[in-house]
């Protein structure tokens, strides 16, 4: 491989509860490779430029309204934005890790994606996709305590789904697909080739070797990571099927919410995820419920929904910590 004067992004877009964390140490195993654990710099540094539903102590909207107008002053409008940033960002990821590579993995990018693409054009990206119903159900276990909460995560379930789906289709050639069941049951195989899309020559059994010993990783990485990583399973790789979701299927509830969920999915955009849409239904109807959660269910995806729409309880929550601490509470414009 060239001297490489400047580091080059190793973009991880999924899905939260997609895998992203083993992915990201299994690459950063590799001599070359550095990373950090979530810096989400980019959701500040692009995410602003939308005019979506951003709560902040002024108003984002028009915020976002006068960054469009200032780029009207520049001879080529936008791009000058996404070059500051690209560079401002690759300084930052060179400081962070003085590799050649740089890891930067925040399951949010799936909301920005396409204009992570835009700014950083010749930087690798990878498309991590895991079946949309173990997705639910991770996060359901990990955040929910157990509890069927998808509702709470439709901007990562259903927006970030759709924008993931869209993004791939309009990259495909550029980029790297991988599925998480196939990461898991033949790792070797999978960072061989993802180690040839990148341009890195390494024996992807030393990758496996150094993961298992931890080389290349910092515990403090997982900070902003994954919350069930502990030292037990640090170092494991567990083989994962891409139907470990059926025996969460547990309630009507749940089973009428899977399949609306599916529906809304649809054919092609599990097709470009790599999953099969008429097994997945069939494994659905299939699927033999009780009254296990039932209600605890109910409450946490649909009563507990409604009221966070009306009163959005975490702004307030945030609003009261404050007041407790003798701090001033602002309006959010």
């Amino acid at each position: 491989m060239k001297d490489r004067q400047d580091v080059v992004p190793i973009f991880i877009f999924s899905l939260p509860r997609s895998g992203s964390t083993l992915l990201q140490r299994l690459i950063s195993s590799h001599p070359q490779v550095g990373t950090t654990g979530e810096p989400w710099i980019q959701l500040l540094l692009l995410g602003g430029l939308r005019s979506g539903e951003v709560y902040a102590d002024y108003d984002h909207s028009i915020a976002a309204e006068a960054f469009s107008n200032f780029f009207r002053n520049f001879p080529d409008g936008k791009k000058t934005y996404l070059n500051a940033v690209n560079h401002a960002s690759k300084k930052m990821y060179k400081k962070a890790s003085d590799k050649p590579f740089f890891v930067d993995k925040t399951p949010r990018y799936s909301l920005i994606c396409d204009e992570i693409i835009n700014a950083f054009p010749n930087s690798k990206y990878i498309f991590l996709w895991r079946h949309p119903l173990s997705v639910v159900a991770s996060i359901s276990n990990t955040w929910g305590n157990g509890s069927w909460n998808p509702n709470r995560y439709k901007s990562d379930v259903y927006r970030g789904l759709k924008s993931l789906v869209e993004c791939y289709s309009e990259n495909e050639k550029k980029s790297f697909c991988l599925k998480y069941e196939n990461l898991t049951s033949q790792p070797e195989k999978e960072i061989e080739k993802l180690l040839s899309y990148v341009g890195l020559e390494y024996d992807s059994k030393k990758i496996i070797e150094n993961f298992y010993n931890e080389k290349g990783w910092n515990k403090k990485y997982n900070e902003m990571g994954d919350p069930t990583l502990n030292s037990e399973n640090l170092r494991k790789i567990v083989k994962k099927g891409e139907y470990e979701w059926v025996k969460e299927i547990k309630n009507i509830l749940r089973k009428k919410w899977a399949k609306k969920y599916i529906k809304w999915i649809g054919k092609n955009r599990m097709q470009a995820m790599g999953y099969k849409f008429e097994k997945t239904c069939s494994k659905i109807e299939e699927c033999n419920i009780g009254t296990s959660k039932f209600f605890d269910d109910l409450y946490a995806n649909y009563i507990k929904d409604v009221l966070s729409f009306f009163l959005e309880p975490s702004i307030i929550r945030r609003k009261l910590d404050k007041l407790s601490k003798g701090k001033k509470v602002n309006r959010y414009g």
